[in-house]
């Protein structure tokens, strides 16, 4: 598997100079503790998930009508099937479809 994120391997116990291994696989909890939480304490920001980062990310590209294809092909999916069947409802709420409904059987159209 290809990984984003190259392990950093672990440190000697002394000297601290060189690293053991590393380039290997980044493993999600070690990312989240060593680079992704510390990030958000610095910054004073409360703490989301990369997931729910990654989320949020897609979901609202798709609410701000940026074309599916695109939004697909930036989060890495196979096709914009798995784009519109996962994201599309978390972020359009009731009141668009409320609205287009009104403007469809508004009386004295």
């Amino acid at each position: 598997m290809h990984r984003v994120f190259p392990g950093p391997g672990r440190l000697q116990p002394w000297p601290k100079v060189a690293r053991i291994g590393g380039g290997g696989p980044l493993l999600y909890q070690n990312y989240r503790s060593r680079y992704w939480e510390p990030v958000f304490a610095k910054l004073g920001l409360p703490y989301v998930t990369p997931h729910s980062a990654r989320h949020s990310f897609i979901s609202t590209l798709q609410a701000e009508g940026i074309e599916v294809g695109l939004v697909a092909k930036l989060a890495g999916h196979a096709n914009a099937t798995v784009t519109l069947g996962h994201y599309t409802q978390a972020v359009r709420g009731g009141e668009a479809a409320v609205a287009a409904l009104d403007r469809a059987y508004a009386v004295g159209r």
